[in-house]
């Protein structure tokens, strides 16, 4: 890294950068450092980034009827250490439910999450992410974990159930 080079922060993700040496004898060293950019986890917007938000509790205490073609929307925000909601394509780069609980048996399926609407992924609209997650072929009872996986190499965590 050239002497006043400033690190790279306008994108997200795992980053690195060498520093290169050369003492008065003509000896030379490099050191290669790992750094990440990642979105910020403080408040966004008034509320809590990096989570979802209503109707879906991030306590994981959320419980939904079961009801035949029901829709429950899965919505989060991720900022900038500024606070501002990032709405840039390809925040998201996968959404799996990666668990389900009835009773005593616990399945990990790691399956694309089902929409209510033709895009199968989460939109972005107004300040927020958003994607109408199917229950339609969920069964009451039972308690569905779920994991949004960000560019930045985070994710979100995620559950409700359904009774």
């Amino acid at each position: 890294m050239a002497s006043g080079s400033q690190f790279d922060t306008a994108s997200v993700g795992s980053k690195n950068f060498t520093v290169n040496a050369k003492d008065v004898a003509g000896n030379t060293a490099s050191q290669t450092n790992n750094y990440g950019v990642f979105y910020s986890t403080g408040a966004c917007l008034g509320s809590a980034g990096h989570t979802i938000l209503q109707p879906i509790n991030f306590t994981g205490d959320s419980v939904f009827p079961k009801k035949q073609g029901s829709t429950v929307p899965a919505k989060f925000r991720v900022c900038d250490a500024n606070g501002n909601s990032i709405g840039t394509p390809d925040v998201v780069s996968n959404f799996l439910i990666y668990k389900i609980v009835n009773g005593t048996v616990i399945t990990s399926p790691n399956e694309t999450v089902d929409s209510t609407t033709p895009d199968s992924a989460f939109r972005w609209t107004g300040d927020q992410w958003i994607f109408n997650i199917s229950t339609k072929s969920y069964n009451g009872g039972s308690t569905y974990f779920f994991r949004v996986f960000l560019n930045d190499g985070t994710n979100i965590d995620f559950d409700f159930g359904l009774k």
